[in-house]
């Protein structure tokens, strides 16, 4: 692991190494200086006998054109190699993960002489130690900084290694409190609250989860988003973070869906890159389309300090990246909270950024763009490029020849790498006032102190869990998001008609999205009858989610009244559906919600399992199924009309096996007669089924 041992050791040495400072260094490239005029900065790719090849624009991607350098050797005076002592460091770092002693020990000595450079060298030595445990320079290298560490990092610490995953592991608040003491004695130095957050973080599955809902300041605002936990991830050790944003723009006849998902991000762009490094990924869904829209700006941040809570993030190394609509967003996000990201990915993007002040903030910068992008076309990041050369900032920009739109594994591979090596810049002072320079040691999010927004959304970590009555659950579900859903797994142990009825008021129209769809989902578990009327008139509502949660939870409700109210329903879904036709097309975010919802009605009447389900069914599928669409959809955003098409025929098929009665059977030939609907099978069996004694 290249941690570093800041977290490790006590908060004022901690505070110490974050601001170990590096003073102002000119930006990372080469020199090739001639005999005659200018030197020339920027990547080196040769240099032979014969000639100097290199990139003014820093890129090593060798299909590059724009801005690649052939100079004749007799030409050169002389090429200087980039001395910079952190990337070197970080880039020696990363080839020596599985390196030895001794090589961790020749790295820490070619970098002392540098000036103010004390925590990479400990980092250096203390990787050597690990490696050998009576490395004579190592232990001299670390000095004061020794006994602590040796007592306080797991890594060199046995015992309070096997504690630590002991400790992780107890479930009671009370034995943990005294199993802290315990640690202590040991050595631990991390705070109680810093441990208590890493085993909430523990209880968070790895892998991905698509469109999970935001918690944090979920009052305020709201977002799902594609995460990505690495299967290395742990919650004692600060682990990178990147924020990617997807591509895509507005949608729908106002222009008010979003075409592109933070799930079509991950999968394209991001997942195998975070689990190759164990690095955290979380892919926003924008709120609104285009990404500089005001919806989406404390969404983002919010998104943020929720994973900060969620996970043991290192604060000085956050990443903000994405492609296209999500390259422009990049571009504004940037510069907008330069004092948030260690480096940003611009991709086929566009803008106007301050570079002036991501250069004053140190913020590095990997930009690509296809040299034949037809989509967006490469001049506004050819202008950026430009600009940033002049003012010899920490950048690179890769402009593949022939790629069009794309987002070129060559490119995306670079950027990470470019990732992997930059650490935030920050200033001393309040408010980033003064010099800023680059942090050197790991900042854990988790040593932060809690504040009451962390309470009021995760719990306070010093405390035990608050009580889960009604009043505190009701409270959670009103705030939405990420609450609701813990909410909704609390109310449904509670029965009675005193709490639905508290649980019905929250389908009121005031309230959020999430709080209205929780409602209903608890409401169709405790399954009391007088819950079937408000219900009912949710399914006219104007919020689709809403309307799919309602009719959904009336399956588990016991009201003669409901199936013809899902027939009035679909018929007021249809009508509707017809109407955000534009030019005879629907765009497909918009076909897409709304087979969803209507989705959630099919299983409502599966739920139901009653014959008189079928003729809502069979509305269904004449509306929404049968007729074959005309849908706007994206290649690049992996859309394809027949999915969500086939998934509804699906549900529908299932549905009426589940009631089973001879109503279904017309229906289930109609079925059985269509093949394209990929359920013919199905179909043929339900019927085969049907006709059994």
């Amino acid at each position: 692991m290249l941690a570093g041992v800041m977290n490790l050791l006590p908060r004022a040495l901690a505070v110490l190494f974050c601001l170990t400072w590096v003073g102002p260094l000119a930006a990372q490239a080469d020199t090739v200086f001639l005999k005659r005029g200018e030197p020339l900065r920027g990547r080196l790719w040769e240099e032979g006998d014969q000639e100097v090849v290199l990139n003014v624009f820093r890129t090593r991607v060798r299909s590059v054109v724009r801005g690649t350098e052939r100079v004749p050797k007799k030409k050169v005076k002389r090429v200087a190699h980039d001395k910079d002592p952190h990337l070197t460091f970080w880039r020696e770092a990363v080839r020596l993960k599985d390196g030895t002693a001794a090589e961790w020990a020749k790295l820490a000595e070619s970098i002392a002489s540098h000036k103010r450079v004390k925590g990479l060298v400990r980092h250096a030595w203390t990787e050597v130690l690990l490696r050998d445990r009576d490395h004579a320079a190592a232990q001299k290298g670390l000095g004061k900084h020794l006994k602590t560490l040796l007592a306080s990092d797991p890594r060199f610490n046995a015992a309070l290694k096997e504690k630590l995953a002991a400790y992780l592991a107890t479930g009671d608040f009370a034995a943990r409190e005294t199993a802290y003491k315990e640690l202590v004695k040991l050595g631990e130095t991390r705070a109680f609250t810093y441990l208590e957050r890493a085993v909430r973080s523990s209880k968070i599955p790895k892998g991905r989860q698509d469109k999970r809902p935001l918690t944090f300041r979920s009052v305020e605002t709201s977002g799902t988003y594609s995460l990505l936990v690495p299967r290395t991830y742990d919650p004692l050790t600060p682990t990178p973070l990147v924020i990617g944003l997807h591509g895509g723009g507005p949608a729908g006849p106002n222009g008010n869906l979003v075409n592109g998902s933070g799930e079509s991000a991950m999968g394209s762009w991001f997942q195998r890159h975070g689990d190759r490094r164990g690095w955290i990924v979380a892919c926003p869904t924008a709120n609104r389309a285009p990404w500089s829209r005001r919806e989406n700006d404390p969404w983002i941040r919010a998104l943020v300090e929720e994973m900060c809570l969620s996970f043991n993030v290192d604060r000085n190394r956050i990443y903000l990246a994405g492609h296209s609509m999500g390259g422009y967003g990049t571009w504004h996000f940037g510069p907008r909270y330069a004092h948030l990201w260690a480096a940003i990915g611009p991709a086929a993007g566009g803008g106007r950024p301050n570079l002036k002040y991501l250069q004053d903030t140190k913020t590095g910068v990997y930009c690509y763009h296809g040299a034949d992008d037809g989509v967006v076309g490469p001049d506004r990041d050819r202008r950026c490029a430009d600009e940033m050369l002049r003012r010899d900032q920490d950048f690179v920009y890769c402009e593949i020849p022939v790629a069009g739109h794309g987002w070129p594994g060559d490119a995306r591979d670079e950027m990470w790498r470019y990732f992997d090596v930059r650490r935030l810049a920050v200033a001393p002072g309040r408010r980033a006032k003064g010099r800023f320079a680059i942090t050197q040691e790991p900042l854990s999010s988790f040593a932060a102190k809690p504040t009451k927004e962390e309470t009021r959304y995760f719990g306070h970590p010093g405390k035990p869990p608050a009580a889960r009555d009604l009043k505190t659950l009701l409270a959670d579900l009103d705030a939405g998001g990420g609450l609701a859903i813990r909410a909704v797994e609390g109310l449904l142990q509670l029965k009675g008609k005193a709490a639905a009825s508290a649980v019905a008021k929250r389908l009121s129209r005031k309230r959020s999205q999430g709080t209205r769809k929780g409602a209903a989902e608890v409401l169709g578990a405790m399954g009391e009858a007088a819950s079937a009327k408000p219900l009912h008139k949710v399914l006219a509502d104007d919020d689709l989610v809403v309307v799919g949660a309602a009719a959904r939870a009336l399956g588990g409700i016991p009201s003669e009244a409901t199936p013809k109210a899902w027939t009035r329903c679909v018929a007021d879904l249809g009508a509707r559906f017809t109407k955000r036709k534009s030019g005879g097309q629907w765009a497909y975010p918009d076909y897409e919600r709304f087979l969803s919802t209507v989705g959630d009605l099919v299983r409502g009447t599966e739920r139901r399992k009653a014959a008189d389900g079928v003729p809502a069914l069979r509305a269904v599928a004449e509306t929404f199924v049968f007729p074959t669409p005309r849908v706007r959809t994206s290649r690049r955003g992996g859309q394809d009309a027949e999915r969500p098409r086939r998934r509804l025929a699906r549900a529908v098929v299932e549905a009426l096996a589940a009631i089973g009665t001879k109503d279904c059977a017309p229906l289930l030939k109609q079925f059985a007669e269509k093949p394209g609907l990929g359920v013919a099978d199905e179909a043929s069996n339900a019927l085969a089924d049907l006709k059994r004694p």
